[in-house]
């Protein structure tokens, strides 16, 4: 759930202290429109990259043949490195593509796998471990996901049954770290019965926990800081996320260690207005940002938690506004932040 306010002091009944280990993770999807197609646009892509400050994994929705190239060479260029790799689905009837780019030097691809039986856009399955990882805990699977858009009936049943697809192949996992990543399409928690966002969020082995709460999204302003479309026009859509299994906040391995961010929108722009008329980032950032997509990126930072982790009893103090993600008895809560670039 999504808590607004001054200040928030929560009693966390279960709240993880946790040591991490000096190995940070940043993971970013992002619907990249097939982009960049020339040199103006592969410099904004690296402006971004930039600005977030180092990416891991990069789950893209609309890349082709093409743009993944671009997309690697922006990676690349940004981070003064040749270390990125990529992998991407077949191509869906307009020739889109759902995608995974990781950063060698940090993760290993294990393995990789797609879905496309009643899908519209097939979905890219990776297995991927952290560099050097000692334990097969900081395994997880990320699915680039990219759900059927439109507001019509018909369109919201289909994204329902797109989702039950993803979500019966991550239930074959087990208790595993999961992550789906990339352009849900979604209007609402309620759109469909059951919709796509309950049908992630149902329990069983492959639960997603988001977060933000259920809700109609769609030109709300309690759902500013996580709206992510459109950054060049009217921003009032909360399409791109990231949900995550409980694996993710259990307090061993691989675990979220940051806040969530959507890149260049703190809540300060106009509702149904460019992103530009907020001061989320720099002018020169925000202006790639509208310039080169009509999605904004989410950025959800990890980490390797080692062993001798704890559970105790806590209370905290977190500033507004705040994200929570709620599950099996425990509240973890995590903030918005202004990212600090890692190289």
């Amino acid at each position: 759930m999504r808590k607004l306010g001054k200040a928030l002091f929560l009693s966390l009944i279960s709240l993880f202290l946790i040591q991490v280990r000096a190995f940070a993770l940043t993971f970013v999807n992002w619907n990249v429109a097939n982009r960049p197609n020339n040199s103006s646009q592969r410099l904004d892509m690296e402006t971004v990259f930039r600005d977030i400050g180092r990416v891991d994994l990069l789950l893209v929705a609309e890349t082709d043949s093409s743009s993944t190239f671009a997309t690697r060479t922006a990676l690349n260029n940004a981070f003064n490195t040749s270390s990125y790799r990529f992998r991407t689905a077949s191509a869906d009837g307009g020739g889109d593509r759902t995608g995974l780019f990781y950063n060698s030097s940090t993760l290993s691809l294990v393995g990789v796998s797609q879905l496309t039986s009643g899908l519209i856009h097939p979905t890219l399955r990776g297995l991927f471990r952290p560099v050097g990882a000692s334990s097969t805990a900081t395994d997880f699977y990320a699915y680039a996901v990219h759900l059927k858009s439109g507001s019509s009936n018909s369109d919201e049943n289909i994204r329902a049954s797109e989702a039950s697809i993803i979500r019966n192949n991550a239930n074959t996992l087990g208790n595993r770290n999961i992550i789906y990543g990339g352009d849900f399409n979604w209007n609402s928690s309620s759109e469909a019965s059951p919709s796509a966002y309950n049908v992630f969020t149902s329990s069983g082995a492959g639960q997603a926990f988001s977060f933000f709460s259920g809700g109609n999204w769609r030109d709300n302003s309690s759902f500013l800081r996580f709206h992510t479309n459109s950054p060049r026009g009217a921003m009032d859509d909360l399409f791109d996320t990231q949900l995550v299994s409980s694996e993710l906040f259990d307090g061993f391995g691989l675990e979220i260690t940051g806040g969530y961010s959507v890149l260049g929108n703190n809540g300060s722009h106009l509702l149904n207005q460019p992103i530009t008329t907020g001061n989320g980032a720099s002018a020169s950032v925000l202006s790639a940002l509208s310039r080169f997509s009509d999605h904004l990126p989410v950025v959800v930072d990890y980490g390797i938690v080692g062993s001798n982790s704890r559970l105790t009893i806590a209370s905290t103090t977190v500033p507004e506004p705040s994200v929570t993600v709620v599950g099996f008895g425990c509240v973890v809560v995590f903030g918005f932040y202004s990212r600090k670039r890692r190289r």
